[in-house]
């Protein structure tokens, strides 16, 4: 269990975002960028958009064009703009100009492992108990109750020795959640924060079921 609560608090604690978004808004190696097409545009700048898609196509996101992906599991992605931020494990220092984002998804046991949490937990009961497990040097604020596109969720902000951050986790249906966690250099969060909405609010995840239905439909 120890192994799976680190997973998720490198996901959820790396992050100090909270009250720099609004409720409904909230902010995941291969070594070469993702090799898909922009998809969008975002709207307060001229930033190009790429859809990333799990290996198994339940996890789908949007992330800016020409960034470095780390496919770690079928759901398990780490997101950044260099490949040194690529490579920081939570705790780690970041430079200027850097920033990870990372997403890890799945039902409640995927997340936590052997867990005294029911399969339908609330989003804030599964953060306060990764935070709970934490070690090192991050300061954790209080957990709060949020959404993000009408989805309950539930986010925290941190800092720590040369870096802060945010996390969230967001419920799905079928008791499924994903978990996002950003990481930036000191005093950088703010300057990311349309970058951290559009990629949280891109999040979608289906269960296995569903992703298979979808993909018959496609081919």
């Amino acid at each position: 269990m120890k192994e799976k609560v680190t997973m998720l608090i490198r996901k959820l604690s790396g992050l100090l975002l909270v009250a720099c978004l609004s409720a409904s808004a909230v902010w995941a190696q291969d070594t070469t960028p993702e090799a898909t097409a922009p998809v969008k545009e975002a709207s307060l700048d001229e930033t190009a958009w790429v859809e990333h898609t799990s290996e198994d196509r339940r996890l789908t996101l949007l992330h800016p064009e020409g960034w470095l992906v780390d496919r770690r599991s079928a759901t398990d992605s780490y997101f950044a703009n260099t490949e040194a931020a690529l490579d920081h494990s939570f705790g780690d220092p970041f430079d200027e100009g850097e920033i990870q984002m990372s997403t890890f998804a799945g039902n409640i046991e995927d997340i936590l492992g052997s867990s005294e949490l029911e399969a339908d937990a609330s989003t804030l009961a599964i953060l306060e108990m990764a935070i709970s497990a934490a070690s090192g040097d991050a300061q954790f604020a209080e957990p709060e109750a949020t959404s993000v596109n009408d989805r309950t969720a539930a986010s925290v902000r941190l800092s720590g020795d040369g870096y802060e951050g945010y996390a969230v986790v967001i419920s799905f249906e079928n008791d499924l959640f994903v978990a996002v966690q950003v990481v930036t250099a000191p005093g950088e969060l703010e300057s990311w924060q349309e970058t951290i909405t559009t990629f949280v609010e891109s999040v979608q995840f289906a269960d296995l079921e569903a992703a298979e239905a979808a993909t018959e439909v496609v081919e």
